[in-house]
């Protein structure tokens, strides 16, 4: 308790950076971990849903199919849902990282938003205000390393009005022949390791049985990691490097 190694944990689990600050600002909420998995870690990485204790978890999956101005609306507010959306219609995503996201289920090229703690089968990644081309960096990037036969994501580049982003999917999700979609948990032994310097409380994950290790945002498959004070440590970020 005293090294906070479980709210380090949970952390991981959320939005970081601006993309947390407009969270916490469109739902109105104080800006502690526990208060956002609350409100909105119902769909979560890998087979983790986060409920209230007043609740059961449901096998009642609601999802609303998105128009073409439905989706461009949200490519426009670079998925930022919580500001546009009805309080009553809202999903509970969370997806951690600095980069605007959100996930979606995609079936037969129709979209479709989970309502609740309905599981996703894609994340689309949209530009930044800065960075207008970090879609297309990022399919390309990760198209090359599939090209050399390393294992990545499934990726594309889409277009929708004049916003462009990177539609992935989700390696955590498993469709069924009934064809509904299911969340996969972890496979085998994982060491989650306490790497500070990204974020104090960073983590990276080791596949024990597949000798892989998630790095998170330890490592940068582009550019440079950002290490911003005073959360952000570059000493401690080279000790982890070098760990």
């Amino acid at each position: 308790p005293e090294e906070g190694t479980a709210q380090r944990w949970f952390a991981n689990l959320l939005p970081e950076g601006a993309v947390r600050e407009h969270i916490v600002r469109d739902l109105k909420l104080p800006n502690t971990d526990f208060d956002l998995l609350r409100a909105i870690g119902g769909e979560c990485a890998g087979a983790l849903s986060i409920l209230s204790l007043e609740q059961q978890p449901s096998g009642e999956r609601q999802y609303r199919a998105l128009t073409k101005k439905d989706l461009a609306d949200l490519a426009a507010c670079r998925g930022q849902i919580y500001a546009v959306w009805p309080a009553d219609e809202r999903p509970r995503l969370s997806l951690a990282g600095a980069q605007d996201k959100c996930p979606v289920l995609v079936r037969d090229d129709q979209y479709f938003l989970p309502q609740g703690e309905a599981p996703s089968s894609h994340i689309m990644k949209f530009e930044l205000a800065d960075y207008r081309h970090l879609p297309a960096y990022e399919t390309f990037t990760t198209q090359l390393a599939a090209a050399i036969d390393l294992p990545v994501v499934d990726i594309a580049l889409r277009t929708v009005g004049r916003t462009r982003y990177a539609q992935i999917t989700r390696y955590d999700r498993l469709w069924e022949e009934r064809g509904e979609v299911r969340r996969l948990g972890a496979l085998g032994a994982v060491r989650a390791l306490h790497t500070p310097g990204h974020a104090s409380g960073h983590l990276v994950f080791h596949l024990v049985d597949a000798a892989t290790l998630l790095a998170g945002d330890l490592m940068a498959g582009e550019g440079t990691v950002v290490v911003d004070p005073p959360d952000g440590d570059m000493r401690a970020y080279l000790d982890s490097l070098a760990r």
